[in-house]
């Protein structure tokens, strides 16, 4: 399972991917909390090459990373 994270009205996101799908979406549920009020939307997918939108992305492996990289966003 992907995570996705993607500002508002911008091309670029970052990814990273959680192998335990429960993990996933409670991990998506948490960042939203913080990602949002800053303009980031998460979001979940199983393959990230279907959604066309999200193609210019950047692989982020390691979740205290990825979580860092988003708030920054």
């Amino acid at each position: 399972m992907f995570l996705v994270a993607k500002k508002y009205h911008q091309y670029e996101c970052i990814v990273h991917e959680e192998k335990d799908e429960s993990r996933a979406y409670e991990f998506a549920e948490e960042l939203t909390k913080k990602a949002f009020p800053l303009g980031v939307q998460i979001l979940t997918a199983r393959d990230i090459t279907t959604y066309n939108e999200y193609q210019s992305y950047e692989l982020i492996e390691d979740e205290d990373e990825f979580v860092k990289r988003v708030l920054s966003m």
